[in-house]
């Protein structure tokens, strides 16, 4: 078997020609865009002068529309249906709404941002819910320190925050008083703290 030669300086001649043929390109393209940048002259400024836009939006008159009537166009006999001789049914009045149905645990206050801590009385479950969010067909209208109006069409509901200290003297912010425990270290032994 006879060896090959080794290819490599004309793969090295070869690359070396491409990249002296890529700079001469690019050369002659950035002469040619001077050329052509130099040819064209700057347009002088124009004063440009504004005219207020007027449309005329008029809708035509109600008897134009009078042939779509007499002509439905997605019937087949392109004439109006004739009213049904059935009488309408009575429509039976909505059950009335379920109230009391949710316990305010807490809010949360942060900038714009509200967030209330909800408990159904139904099933216990405990939610976040911000302004806009529904529970059980109510919807949550606003959220107030210590309180959370909820609306359902045009019944209005506010769901308090209870106060579960069990004292008169609960205020914001105030600790309950601490009660005595007992002793540490055992009988009659030192109190360690």
């Amino acid at each position: 078997m006879s060896k090959r030669p080794k290819s490599t300086p004309s793969f090295l001649l070869m690359v070396a020609c491409v990249v002296a043929g890529g700079a001469l390109y690019l050369q002659r393209q950035d002469e040619l865009f001077a050329r052509q940048s130099a040819a064209i002259p700057l347009a002088e400024p124009v004063a440009v002068t504004e005219k207020p836009l007027v449309i005329d939006v008029s809708f035509p008159n109600s008897p134009s529309f009078d042939e779509i009537v007499e002509r439905p166009l997605f019937s087949e006999t392109r004439s109006p249906p004739e009213p049904s001789p059935e009488a309408p049914k009575e429509v039976a009045p909505p059950p009335p709404l379920e109230r009391d149905l949710f316990t305010l645990m807490g809010v949360a206050i942060s900038g714009a941002e509200r967030v209330a801590i909800i408990r159904s009385k139904k099933s216990g479950v405990i939610q976040q819910v911000a302004v806009g969010d529904e529970l059980d067909g109510w919807r949550v209208e606003r959220i107030e320190s210590k309180s959370v109006v909820f609306v359902n069409g045009r019944v209005e509901e506010t769901v308090e925050m209870q106060d579960i200290s069990g004292s008169d003297d609960a205020r914001p912010g105030r600790r309950a008083p601490r009660r005595p425990g007992p002793p540490r270290g055992g009988p009659g032994g030192p109190e360690t703290r």
